[in-house]
């Protein structure tokens, strides 16, 4: 029987460690997403509420989603349909900037912050599940 995670290639087949690591991924992925089911929350929300709120740790002013796109590596479209998810949950509060129409500032909520404490040990959990099999593997 042909190993799953082994991609054919021309010639026959050979283990290719960026598919295995591709595949890693997308199981990990989907283990944080079972996690986050309970709250409402996807994965890439729960990674923009906590940098949100690091940054918001560190000024008094809201957190700019083009801010949010050059940290978090994501695309503008996104982190502004997330932010957008987020807002209308009252997650975070979204204000426009009063310079440029086109800018957003984020604050998370105290109802975001209250969500942010119920899905970290719940993300942290699933990730320690996930890894503990690659421990049982060395």
């Amino acid at each position: 029987m042909t190993d799953l995670l082994t991609p054919k290639v021309e010639g026959g087949e050979a283990p290719q460690k960026w598919f295995r690591r591709w595949c890693q991924t997308t199981d990990w992925h989907r283990a944080v997403l079972s996690a986050l089911k309970p709250l409402g929350l996807s994965p890439t929300q729960f990674y923009l509420l906590e940098v949100i709120e690091r940054l918001e740790s560190r000024t008094a002013e809201g957190t700019k989603q083009q801010t949010l796109c050059d940290i978090t590596t994501l695309d503008k479209s996104t982190v502004s349909y997330a932010v957008r998810r987020l807002a209308e949950r009252q997650l975070v509060d979204r204000s426009g900037d009063g310079l440029d129409a086109r800018a957003w500032s984020v604050r998370v909520t105290t109802l975001g912050m209250k969500d942010l404490r119920r899905a970290r040990p719940l993300v942290e959990r699933a990730t320690s599940d996930f890894m503990a099999a690659f421990r049982e593997i060395e």
